[in-house]
């Protein structure tokens, strides 16, 4: 089937408004993000097949919506979270009906996490995103955007436990979210 990687490189680099995985699988043309519902939930459709033909992994592990509560096929979709916080992925590994019989269970799209690592030397970083009604104009029929704030911050931080042996890596992201009924 047909493969692509995303690189940490372009994870930096491209725009992302919910930092999400799919925001950067979007750079495939056989990822297609759908809004789901009213709420603007999203989903991602991989070669015309429904979201929940699709398989997520992290590091190869399997972490789909065991349940099937989500449009967008994900654990934790109803609440609006991430399987794995952007700052934590290193790369994502993006394939299209996988012929290879070590990938099976799915007929859609898989996406991989590969998480990121610790190293000889102490690396971190913080963050902090914002939105609210100022920073996105006047709806459709020109009235005012109610009054709203959707807040994420976080750190990570990796580096050696035993020099040239042990590494360890971690990660916090949270996120606040204030909205009105009817808005997303």
């Amino acid at each position: 089937g047909t493969t692509e990687n995303v690189s940490q490189a372009a994870i930096e680099n491209l725009p992302t408004i919910s930092r999400s995985l799919t925001d950067f699988a979007r750079t495939s043309p056989f990822f297609v993000q759908n809004t789901t519902n009213a709420n603007s939930d999203s989903s991602l459709s991989v070669a015309g097949r429904s979201s929940r033909y699709n398989n997520i992994q992290i590091d190869g592990a399997v972490n789909n919506d065991v349940f099937g509560l989500a449009d967008s096929g994900t654990p934790g979709g109803p609440a609006g979270t991430q399987p794995v916080s952007i700052d934590a992925i290193q790369e994502l590994q993006l394939v299209v009906s996988p012929v290879d019989v070590r990938q099976a269970g799915f007929s859609g799209g898989g996406l991989n996490a590969i998480t990121k690592s610790g190293s000889n030397s102490v690396k971190g970083s913080a963050f902090y995103y914002f939105r609210d009604q100022g920073l996105v104009g006047k709806g459709v029929d020109d009235r005012p955007i109610a009054t709203f704030n959707d807040k994420q911050f976080g750190f990570t931080i990796g580096g050696p436990l035993r020099r040239n042996k042990a590494f360890f890596f971690t990660t916090l992201d949270l996120g606040r979210r204030d909205t009105p009924s009817g808005y997303s």
